[in-house]
């Protein structure tokens, strides 16, 4: 039987924020604050500015859709009266039925006309 003696790691201690040291960098903590905010100043303006420039184009699209929803209404109204003719049109079969017309008509008069022009 082998006996099993393994032992967890031992834990290093963690070194205490307090006291203002930088940890384990050279650099004062006060300058390294003042570095922060200054760039949390510039990243503050940066938002700005594409905040405006956001709104501006916002602003642009709306009149945009403002005027695409006049030409829209335009438009419908325009595919309304082309279905209304478009409905007004003889269908296949009418169309058909007037050519076999209008041939008997034809061939009927030409009958008419052969047979008693002749006398």
């Amino acid at each position: 039987m082998s006996a099993d003696f393994s032992c967890p790691p031992p834990r290093r201690p963690r070194p205490a924020s307090s006291g203002g040291d930088g940890g384990s960098t050279f650099d004062p903590m006060e300058a390294r604050v003042a570095r922060l905010e200054d760039d949390m100043r510039e990243i503050k303006s940066d938002l700005k500015a594409l905040r405006d420039e956001m709104r501006a184009g916002f602003k642009e699209i709306r009149e945009q859709f403002k005027d695409s929803a006049s030409d829209m209404a335009n438009l419908r109204a325009e595919v309304v009266e082309i279905k209304g003719r478009v409905s007004q049109l003889p269908t296949v079969w009418q169309v058909n039925m007037q050519m076999f017309g209008l041939m008997f008509t034809v061939l009927g008069g030409a009958f008419v006309i052969m047979r008693y022009a002749a006398h």
